[in-house]
């Protein structure tokens, strides 16, 4: 029985075929044989604390940008958004809204015919004492 890509035998790939030059750098062999490479492409993952009335709350979002969190809140329904960056001492201000919208035209079957837009806008960046 033949495992492996399109049945070809375990570990086949057309890349490792001796009549292929590789088309891998050589750096990007360096961080595969490092185990970074995950790091490398995801870059790094931030953590943003959703803030009210100047408290923490028990929210904290995950995204590389503090835009991404932002959006992240506002589709929960969130208006005011102020995300304190894990870390520093950095809170990003946002106004943030939802709009209900048609699904898009390649949009799977599963998807409800209207679904949550958000959107941001950044005010600015407090700093906390």
């Amino acid at each position: 029985m033949r495992s492996g890509l399109n049945g070809l035998g375990p570990g086949y790939c057309a890349v490792n075929a001796p009549q292929y030059p590789p088309f891998f750098a050589k750096w990007f062999y360096t961080l595969l044989a490092n185990d970074t490479l995950e790091e490398y492409l995801m870059g790094d993952k931030k953590y943003f604390v959703l803030m009210e009335n100047g408290k923490d709350t028990s929210q904290v979002f995950a995204s590389k940008q503090p835009r991404g969190a932002a959006l992240k809140a506002a589709t929960r329904g969130v208006t005011d958004i102020k995300l304190r960056e894990r870390g520093t001492k950095r809170v990003h201000v946002f106004t943030g809204s939802i709009s209900m919208v048609d699904k898009p035209a390649n949009g799977p079957a599963w998807l409800p015919d209207k679904i949550k837009k958000a959107n941001v806008k950044k005010v600015g960046i407090e700093h906390l004492d």
